[in-house]
C-alpha cells in the first residue's frame, strides 16, 4: 500500500531517508528548518532536505515554530508523519494529526544515546556496533515506544561522516519495512532505567587535551570529523588533526617528535602517530608533506 507521508527532516542523514521513502510512498510535503546564514558572507543556505525536496517538486514548509503550521498539516490528511533529524520540538497536537501515527528514525539503539549526537557518542565511547531505531514519537525526547531496530558494526576507521552514511542507508531500509508492516507491529515501551543521553556538540569540544590517553584522543579525532574537527595549537597556529593511529612510542603529553619521516605527538599513554593534518588556512596534508613545510615543529609543545 502506498501511504501519504509528511516528512520532517533537515540534515544529510534525513535527506537519504527521504530519498528512499520516495521509492515506495507518496511524500506530499516536507517540513524542514529555515535557511541559515553560512560562511563569512552570511548568505542564507537551505538545508540538504529542502534543496532535495525542491528538486523533486515536493512542497516545502520552513516554520520557525511547527505549531504555526498546524492547519496546513491538518489539511494534508497524511497517513504518517516521519521525522528524521529535524531539530525542532513537535507538540502533541501535531503528533496526533496523521491517520496512523508519527514515526521517528533515530540513529542509535534506544534507549541508549537519546539526544542530538548519537553517532558521535558511539564512536567516542569505543562501541563495536550501533544501529537504528524506529519509534512512535512522544513529547519526551527520544522516549517513544519502539517498533523496530537494526544493528550495524562500527569499523575501527569509521568517522562520524562515514558511520552516519552507513546508518542512513540502514535506517532508510528499516523505515520502509516498518511502514509496510506497521499494522502487524506491536510497540514496545523503552526501559527508562537503561536510557543514556548525548549532548549538543560545540566547536570547543574539538580542542584536544593531550593529557588524555592515546586511544581516547584517536576516537575523538574520528568522532569530530567532519565537524567540529579535533584541533590543537602550535604557538598561535591552529592544527586540525584529521587522522592518527596509536603507536608504541612514549612521549611527554603534547610533545612533538619527528622520527624517520613520521610525526608523533605525546599523550598520557602512548604517542599518536599523525597520518593527516591541516594547518589553519591550508589544505589537508599527509604527515610527510607537513613535516617538509613545518620542520621547526619538532620537539615543540602543543596546547
Amino acid at each position: 500500500m502506498k501511504y501519504r507521508i509528511v516528512f520532517f527532516g533537515t540534515s544529510d542523514f534525513a535527506q537519504h531517508i527521504l530519498n528512499n521513502l520516495l521509492s515506495e510512498h507518496q511524500v506530499i510535503c516536507v517540513v524542514t528548518q529555515p535557511d541559515k546564514p553560512h560562511g563569512r558572507s552570511k548568505k542564507l543556505v537551505p538545508s540538504p532536505v529542502k534543496e532535495f525536496a525542491l528538486n523533486k517538486n515536493i512542497d516545502v514548509l520552513t516554520p520557525l515554530r511547527v505549531s504555526g503550521i498546524e492547519d496546513d498539516l491538518k489539511a494534508l490528511k497524511a497517513d504518517f508523519f516521519v521525522v528524521a533529524v529535524y531539530g525542532k520540538y513537535l507538540p502533541q497536537e501535531i503528533l496526533d494529526l496523521p491517520e496512523y501515527t508519527t514515526l521517528n528514525v533515530h540513529p542509535s539503539l534506544l534507549p541508549k544515546y537519546r539526544g542530538p549526537s548519537p553517532v558521535l557518542a558511539a564512536i567516542l565511547n569505543g562501541d563495536k556496533e550501533t544501529g537504528n531505531t524506529i519509534m512512535i514519537i512522544s513529547t519526551k525526547m527520544d522516549a517513544g515506544s519502539i517498533l523496530s531496530q537494526s544493528r550495524i558494526p562500527i569499523s575501527p576507521a569509521d568517522t562520524t561522516q562515514t558511520l552516519t552514511k552507513n546508518l542512513s542507508e540502514d535506517g532508510s531500509n528499516l523505515l520502509l519495512k516498518t511502514i509496510n508492516d506497521f499494522k502487524n507491529l506491536v510497540p514496545n515501551p523503552q526501559e527508562e532505567s537503561q536510557a543514556t543521553y548525548t549532548k549538543i556538540i560545540n566547536k570547543e569540544d574539538g580542542h584536544i587535551n593531550w593529557n588524555k590517553k592515546a586511544d581516547k584522543i584517536e576516537r575523538e579525532i574520528r568522532a569530530f570529523y567532519p565537524w567540529p574537527l579535533a584541533f590543537t595549537f602550535w604557538q598561535e597556529v591552529r592544527l586540525n588533526v584529521l587522522k592518527a593511529e596509536v603507536s608504541d612510542k612514549t612521549l611527554e603529553a603534547g610533545k612533538v617528535m619527528i622520527e624517520n619521516g613520521d610525526l608523533y605527538i605525546g599523550t598520557k599513554s602512548f604517542a599518536l602517530k599523525i597520518l593527516e593534518i591541516q594547518p589553519a588556512g591550508k589544505n589537508p596534508m599527509n604527515s610527510k608533506d607537513f613535516i617538509n613545510g613545518y620542520r621547526s615543529i619538532n620537539e615543540s609543545q602543543l596546547t
